[in-house]
């Protein structure tokens, strides 16, 4: 695959998981070491998934498949804009079920499909992650911020706000371990 020439750098700024996988609220953590099935014990870990309605064109919902879904990542600068869209404080990585936030990366949940995410590039244990596709806003968020947000004038909901800035998901590719603070370089195919 060719990359162009050029590619985006950033930073980790959150690492999250989900404590237990029937939740979706997620916690922040310092690291986790990453394996070919994600991040272990989160509610997205594993190389096989049940389908859902986002593949309701292609299978029958409860069909196993390969899990493309393996994390869900956000930027800083992309949760900001959703909570002023919103018309709320703060929407936090936590409350949307993210596992990753970055920092200075333009255009974050645009970024295109096979986009290499490399973590801590210059180690020779960097992490590898390949970004599936941009994350579509859904309900669970909007009930945690909710909740979360009580007493506030919302002027949009979650999901209409978060359109086009809800992040991206992927697989794990090379695994390792990932640390708030480390660098971050993000490789973008020639198409």
């Amino acid at each position: 695959m060719k990359f162009k020439p050029d590619f985006l750098t950033g930073k980790v700024t959150q690492v999250l998981i989900t404590p237990t996988k029937d939740k979706f609220v997620t916690t922040s953590v310092q690291e986790v070491e990453t394996t070919f099935d994600g991040f272990p014990e989160d509610r997205h870990s594993g190389n096989l998934r049940k389908s859902g309605g986002r593949e309701k064109a292609q299978y029958k919902s409860g069909t196993t498949i390969r899990n493309n879904r393996q994390w869900s990542a956000l930027s800083e600068e992309e949760l900001l804009m959703i909570a002023d869209k919103m018309g709320v404080d703060e929407v936090k990585a936590e409350w949307v079920g993210a596992n990753i936030i970055f920092e200075g990366i333009p255009g974050f949940s645009k970024l295109p499909p096979l986009t290499h995410i490399i973590i801590n590039p210059e180690s020779p244990d960097f992490v590898c992650l390949i970004l599936f596709e941009e994350n579509g806003p859904c309900q669970h968020p909007n009930r945690v911020i909710a909740e979360k947000t009580k007493g506030q004038n919302w002027k949009s909901t979650f999901m209409v706000a978060a359109k086009g800035l809800r992040g991206t998901v992927g697989w794990v590719d090379k695994p390792g371990i990932i640390c708030v603070g480390d660098e971050v370089r993000v490789m973008i195919p020639q198409v």
